[in-house]
């Protein structure tokens, strides 16, 4: 991973951006790892968002639709399912909860 200039790019995305998104409702942790699809791990590195419980975006409001890209980097949401409890904290690693 460290060779890795993608996944390098999404830390600093996350150093950027984890913090703001922290704000959003529902949002409870940020990270930096590899993209999912179809439930299936990709090679793709993604600023994951963790969420209490994924909602469709046609429930959402237009303004609470979390974005697909930032800075050119992957947003990978993904349920906690209401099992995710952490006080606020940055392990350094590219991972940031709020609580």
């Amino acid at each position: 991973m460290a060779d890795n200039p993608a996944f390098e790019a999404a830390r600093q995305v996350h150093a950027r951006h984890a913090e703001a998104l922290l704000r959003w409702p529902n949002v409870v942790g940020v990270a930096v790892g590899y993209r999912r699809r179809g439930g299936e791990l990709t090679d793709e590195p993604a600023l994951v968002v963790m969420v209490d419980h994924k909602i469709g975006e046609a429930e959402l409001d237009i303004d609470a639709i979390l974005p697909k890209m930032i800075d050119g980097v992957a947003v990978d949401v993904q349920d906690m399912g209401g099992k995710f409890e952490a006080d606020q904290a940055d392990d350094g690693g590219g991972f940031t909860a709020g609580g």
